[in-house]
């Protein structure tokens, strides 16, 4: 974003204890390390497909995961179906990813 502006000299420190007090400066950080300015939109379409099919899982987890962290104990897959885990045994090998994501969700 250009919107940012250091109110002070364009130069702040930025280190773990000190990333949050200077957007303009921290963005340039990240900038002079490597950061692309571009992002999902710059791609090309094939490589916007291609990343989404690559990751449509791992979207529809996070998805998953964000929905749920007001439940806890258990996840919201739909607006009308929220399950525990006992209820997510009734899926073979669902107990695995039920525990990852739980865990997930309540952190």
């Amino acid at each position: 974003h250009n919107d940012y502006m250091c109110p002070a000299t364009n130069q702040c420190t930025i280190d773990k204890n000190r990333r949050k007090s200077c957007q303009a400066c921290r963005l340039r950080k990240c900038y002079e390390v490597g950061m692309m300015k571009g992002g999902f939109v710059d791609l090309t379409l094939h490589d916007q497909v291609h990343l989404l099919e690559c990751a449509w899982l791992e979207i529809l987890m996070i998805g998953l995961v964000w929905r749920s962290m007001e439940h806890p104990g258990k996840l919201l897959f739909a607006p009308n179906l929220l399950l525990d885990r006992n209820q997510g045994k009734c899926v073979e090998g669902m107990v695995e990813i039920f525990d990852m994501l739980l865990a997930t969700s309540s952190r």
